[in-house]
């Protein structure tokens, strides 16, 4: 079944949707794998069960699955083992330090209107 319709959102902009191919004018439907509003709309004009066409990753069921593993606790800190901090010391990048005042060094082009 192909349903191509030419619906209004309430600010007046219209979207062309098409059922079959899973696109929309306002390409939230492509990009997101979720109906979006104009697409909810022309399910609800057909009297067709939007949540059918729900991504399995945005329904209730699949975030609980990945929120169910429990964390691991972690333990007390007089237990780590000691480390030393010379692996972490940091030196600066010279190339990325700022020019000292002075005159900038402009990119732009200047024209006669600068003058």
């Amino acid at each position: 079944m192909e349903y191509v319709r030419l619906d209004q959102d309430m600010l007046g902009a219209s979207y062309r949707v098409h059922l079959l191919g899973g696109t929309c004018d306002c390409e939230r439907f492509q990009a997101l794998w979720f109906p979006c509003m104009p697409v909810i709309v022309v399910y609800m004009n057909l009297q067709i069960e939007y949540m059918l066409y729900i991504n399995y990753v945005y329904r209730l069921k699949c975030m609980h699955s990945v929120w169910s593993f429990e964390f691991l606790t972690i333990p007390d800190e007089r237990t780590w083992p000691p480390m030393s901090s010379m692996l972490y010391e940091l030196s600066p990048n010279m190339n990325l330090c700022r020019v000292p005042k002075g005159r900038s060094n402009s990119t732009r082009i200047c024209t006669y209107m600068d003058i």
